[in-house]
């Protein structure tokens, strides 16, 4: 069976959260690289839905005119995801990860398809000539599903952990760190809906 977008998900939404909504949409298709050819399609939900939020803002304070513009608004933001929603269906399959990955909802269980994700693979680290700086390189191990990976660094040895950076692709360069000291580096992978891997093996290194 066809994965399609679940469009009753969005348009049942509050106005708020479907303002969030439409910007998550925004967010996920300008990060990936596979709906590059939908950026006209976003640029233009981008602008309504900028217009929306400020017309949300006025309506608060009441006025006939302020709740039309709202509702206005309102209508040609979901008009844009409806367009958006049409050209994903067309291109879709059975594998529902397409309209995950762009910020949508699929119409059917996707359960089976989606288990945890796998964690990055091959961390490797090279000090740099500026004291205090690493650059990571790694192996996504499914590109196709993850969106965003992220990195958590120890200074002792694993008792605690810092937060570090993000990275769409397999290097990350890290900044900042104290020199002439040993540390750990651990990488996890995130997915549609905040999906996140196991952290990966931990990788350490003395920098310089």
């Amino acid at each position: 069976m066809k994965a399609t977008v679940k469009k009753s998900a969005y348009k049942a939404l509050p106005q708020f959260q479907l303002a969030s909504f439409a910007k998550n949409v925004i967010a996920s298709m300008t990060a990936g690289a596979e709906y590059q050819s939908y950026a006209s399609k976003v640029q233009v939900l981008q602008e309504q839905t900028a217009v929306f939020e400020d017309a949300l803002s006025r309506a608060f304070h009441g006025g006939a005119d302020r709740i039309a513009q709202k509702d206005l608004a309102k209508a040609n933001v979901l008009k844009s995801l409806d367009l958006i929603a049409k050209e994903l269906n067309y291109l879709e399959s059975e594998d529902p990860t397409w309209i995950l990955n762009a910020g949508f909802e699929p119409s059917k269980d996707t359960s089976r398809r989606l288990g945890d994700l796998q964690p990055p693979t091959n961390l490797k680290a090279a000090p740099q000539t500026i004291s205090g700086e690493v650059v990571l390189t790694y192996t996504v191990s499914e590109p196709k599903r993850v969106r965003t990976n992220g990195l958590e660094y120890s200074l002792d040895a694993g008792a605690t952990w810092n937060n570090g950076t993000y990275s769409t692709g397999s290097v990350i360069r890290v900044k900042g760190l104290p020199p002439r000291q040993a540390v750990q580096f651990r990488l996890c992978s995130i997915g549609s809906y905040q999906r996140k891997s196991s952290w990966s093996e931990v990788m350490e290194m003395f920098a310089i």
